[in-house]
């Protein structure tokens, strides 16, 4: 049975706070594409998290909920918030509060991400402590 819409974004949670890049590439549409918290900047979303996995050793998503804000049958958006705390590579501690949004697509029966967008709550970028 195909996950519904709203377990993917789980799903995704689940890789990502694993590092598991390839398992959070598997969730997106090959046309997918991320737009940046600070620049805006419109990216390849498999490779935005393929650079980004490389970034950190280790990360959690914590405190996910979603639901679901618009449904067009094949095409749904999904909104989340989560707390996100992680260590970089160099050392650096990192948490913040986000809000996401995912718009997926139904393709052959499975839910693929095909946009995501992440917003830090409570305005601006996360401070990093520590780093090394």
């Amino acid at each position: 049975m195909s996950e519904s819409s709203s377990e993917v974004v789980g799903l995704w949670a689940e890789a990502w706070s694993r590092l598991d890049t390839d398992a959070v590439a598997r969730l997106f549409a090959d046309d997918a594409t991320y737009v940046a918290a600070l620049s805006g900047e419109v990216s390849d979303l498999r490779r935005a998290f393929r650079v980004a996995g490389r970034a950190w050793a280790e990360c959690r998503i914590d405190g996910l909920e979603v639901s679901v804000v618009s449904d067009g049958g094949d095409v749904v958006v999904v909104a989340a918030t989560y707390r996100f705390t992680g260590t970089t590579r160099r050392g650096a501690e990192v948490a913040y509060d986000a809000a996401a949004t995912f718009v997926l697509r139904r393709a052959a029966g499975r839910w693929l991400i095909v946009r995501y967008h992440e917003s830090f709550r409570g305005g601006g970028a996360p401070a990093e402590r520590g780093a090394r």
